[in-house]
C-alpha cells in the first residue's frame, strides 16, 4: 500500500474515534480499538504493523509528536510501497 494511503487510514482511525467518543476521547482509544479489532481487520500484516506501531505511537507521545515523526520519517516515500 502506498504510504500516503496508510497516511489517511491512520488519520481517519484518530477522525472517526474523536467524533464517535466526542467528549469522551482519550488518545488511548484508537489504539484500543485497533487492538480489540485486529483479528476482524482486513489488512495485510505489513500495514497493520506500521499502522499499530503509528497508533501507539500517538497513544504514547500525543498527536504533534507522532505527526512530526510520521512526516519526518516519510516524506519521501509518499508513493512508495513499505
Amino acid at each position: 500500500m502506498p504510504m500516503k494511503y496508510l497516511m489517511e487510514m491512520f488519520c481517519d482511525r484518530i477522525a472517526a474515534t474523536k467524533i464517535y467518543k466526542w467528549n469522551k476521547f482519550k488518545v488511548s482509544d484508537p489504539y484500543d480499538y485497533f487492538c480489540a479489532t485486529i483479528d476482524r481487520n482486513r489488512v495485510h500484516e505489513d500495514t497493520a504493523k506500521v499502522l499499530g506501531f503509528w497508533l501507539e505511537m500517538y497513544k504514547d507521545k500525543w498527536e504533534k509528536e507522532t505527526f512530526d515523526y510520521i512526516k519526518e520519517h516519510y516524506k519521501y516515500n509518499l508513493w512508495q510501497d513499505y
